[in-house]
């Protein structure tokens, strides 16, 4: 079983303090939260080499890998520093060496006394880095059968601080606080990530990973706001057949968001001048199709109950855009 060291010195610390089991609860809904997510995020340093400073193809195929990786890894927590020292030092997490091992968090490793009682989790971007850290681990037999290096605890953690310093560069950080929206009770402070990565596909497009983060869970949003996009359904490359919803939305030019507060539900309003979105083939998922939009309008909403859960509203998600003529579409 391998292990990750806590990739601290690259991390800020949580605003606001917490008892020790409301912050095991955080990380715990960070790290669920991100353990899918991730791994597209990751995927985008494969795609930006030079930009994520990638030097090995070792470094390279380990981030192809980790977005291939089926079944999808899952995760489990377990305490008490015997069961996660390995070479005389306690980890914060182990697994094995191929696709599907198991991940396992030491619980007494997810949160941080800051003074006498008050506790915080681990933070978003540092969750991302260990959880590279581990899935790189899984792809050891792959990098084998490649006649590759394999990566090793150093060079995997190197390989963390790649991918979260290429996508905290890229990140609009927003917080939601009581300033923001009054009826919000003390330590309910939102904080929604923006991460903007490039996918080269013959042109360049920036596609937005929208993430919320709230007292006691994370939550991706990027696939519900485009709940109100569509694909065309047939193109005459080919007669290539689309399922209708698109895979990402692309955004240019964009606005600062804003947010409202109403009948209990925060509504986040983000427009921009021009977008895109990419639809992929449902049956060969290799043909993609940009469609272009102008004068875009996104709505979100969403409450925060009484436990702190994020609840979206039904039907309170759409997308107002001026499509462009449908030139193929038949």
């Amino acid at each position: 079983m391998k292990t990750i060291l806590l990739l601290s010195l690259l991390f800020s610390f949580n605003c606001f303090a917490l008892t020790k089991n409301e912050a095991l609860v955080l990380s715990k809904s960070r790290i669920e939260g991100l353990k899918l997510g991730f791994r597209a995020l990751a995927y985008n340093c494969f795609t930006a080499e030079e930009d994520c400073q990638i030097e090995t193809y070792s470094q390279s195929a380990t981030l192809k890998w980790i977005l291939s990786e089926q079944p999808a890894p899952s995760v489990e927590y377990s305490s008490g520093p015997e069961n996660f020292t390995i070479d005389g030092a306690v980890r914060i997490a182990k697994t094995g060496s191929t696709w599907g091992s198991l991940v396992i968090f030491n619980e007494d490793l997810l949160t941080r006394e800051v003074t006498p009682g008050n506790f915080e989790a681990l933070e978003f971007f540092e969750i991302i880095g260990v959880l590279v850290h581990e899935f790189g681990h899984h792809q050891a037999e792959w990098l084998d059968k490649a006649g590759l290096p394999q990566l090793g605890h150093q060079e995997l953690d190197e390989l963390a601080v790649k991918v979260v310093t290429y996508l905290k560069d890229r990140t609009r950080q927003i917080r939601i606080t009581q300033d923001e929206v009054p009826e919000l009770k003390p330590g309910h402070e939102l904080t929604i990530y923006q991460i903007d990565i490039e996918y080269f596909n013959g042109i360049r497009n920036i596609w937005s990973n929208i993430f919320i983060d709230s007292i006691v869970e994370t939550r991706e949003i990027s696939q519900i706001l485009l709940h109100g996009v569509a694909c065309p359904k047939s193109y005459t490359r080919g007669h290539l057949t689309f399922d209708g919803k698109p895979n990402y939305i692309s955004l240019r030019k964009v606005k600062a968001p804003k947010f409202e507060f109403k009948n209990s539900l925060i509504t986040m309003k983000q427009d921009a001048e021009e977008g895109s979105v990419l639809c992929i083939d449902s049956q060969q998922g290799t043909f993609n199709v940009f469609r272009g939009y102008t004068d875009i309008h996104l709505r979100l909403q969403f409450r925060l109950n009484d436990q702190g859960n994020l609840d979206f509203a039904e039907n309170g998600t759409y997308l107002n855009a001026v499509p462009p003529p449908d030139e193929h579409a038949q």
